[in-house]
């Protein structure tokens, strides 16, 4: 998805609302959530809210009191203000990646990707993309609990020894999943990265294919 400093979503500049979908992390929210970022009264909120759900980029939770981003809304999340790429610069883009998808099942991290699916725009006829929505399904590395853990703190350990700072405990924690992301993603702006254990694209009706899949066994 591409949006512009022009447009408005439910009222709201786009670039705004992509910061504040972002900021919710695909987590459920209320009415209350949307008053207080905006810094708006509850009519205003609910306003907003009723906006967003018309315009699907959120979806109600099972009690209706609370929603969590949909398909459209972590694409615009997502979304960026670049200039769209070619068919023929995305082909390239996706070998890299699963050549990396490679280097990760190889590689020392404490995650591995067992599962890529493409989605979004690439499976359209459009001659040109915004970018390339990948879901990937990421599994731990050993399925013993006390064989995971070891593996992580080594990981987390490597990392303070090549001096990266981790400003909280979660950052720390969530760390051994999060630079498998990072690698896989090398700053491209092009690859939109989703975790099929949140949005489950597969059981989705949209278009999909599977581009990699592995037996998920343990090395």
């Amino acid at each position: 998805m591409r949006i512009k400093s022009s447009d408005v979503i439910a009222g709201q500049p786009a670039f705004a609302m992509r910061t504040f979908l972002k900021g919710m992390q695909g987590y459920i929210g209320t009415a209350e959530t949307i008053a207080e970022h905006f810094h708006t009264d509850m009519a205003t909120a609910n306003q907003i809210m009723l906006a967003l759900l018309h315009e699907e980029y959120i979806e109600p939770d099972r009690d209706q009191d609370h929603w969590h981003n949909s398909i459209k809304g972590n694409a615009l999340v997502n979304a960026t203000a670049r200039k769209p790429i070619t068919r023929t610069t995305a082909d390239r883009l996706i070998a890299e990646f699963l050549a990396r998808v490679g280097e990760i099942n190889a590689g020392p991290y404490a995650y591995r990707i067992t599962k890529v699916i493409l989605f979004g725009s690439y499976l359209s006829e459009q001659p040109t993309l915004g970018d390339i929505d990948l879901s990937l399904v990421i599994e731990k590395r050993y399925p013993d609990p006390k064989q995971q853990e070891k593996l992580e703190k080594e990981r987390i350990q490597a990392a303070h020894q090549q001096g990266k700072q981790f400003h909280t405990f979660l950052q720390q924690l969530f760390w051994p999943r999060q630079e498998v992301l990072q690698h896989l993603k090398h700053r491209s702006p092009s690859l939109s990265l989703h975790e099929e254990e949140i949005e489950h694209i597969l059981a989705q009706p949209v278009p999909s294919s599977i581009l990699f899949e592995e037996a998920t066994t343990s090395s």
